[in-house]
């Protein structure tokens, strides 16, 4: 189960795309929330860690692309 959002083997439906899609959304908005409180209050340690947040999201983002992708039949280099 931990290995779903992390890796480009397998399927998922798309119940678990849309949900994953949705999670990875409000992770986005929370990272950009750091991001905008660290800017304007001159924290350069929460806008470095909301920075550092964006990479694990962004290759979930992929990975759960590639995979529903494999479940349409489609190959990975249509993302």
């Amino acid at each position: 189960m931990f290995d779903l959002p992390f890796t480009f083997e397998g399927r998922i439906g798309r119940s678990t795309y849309w949900l994953g899609g949705i999670l990875q959304f409000a992770m986005v908005c929370g990272a950009t929330f750091l991001i905008y409180v660290g800017s304007m209050a001159g924290h350069t340690e929460e806008t470095a860690l909301g920075l550092l947040c964006l990479a694990p999201i962004f290759w979930v983002g992929i990975c759960l692309n590639v995979k529903r992708l494999h479940d349409l039949d489609k190959s990975a280099w249509f993302l």
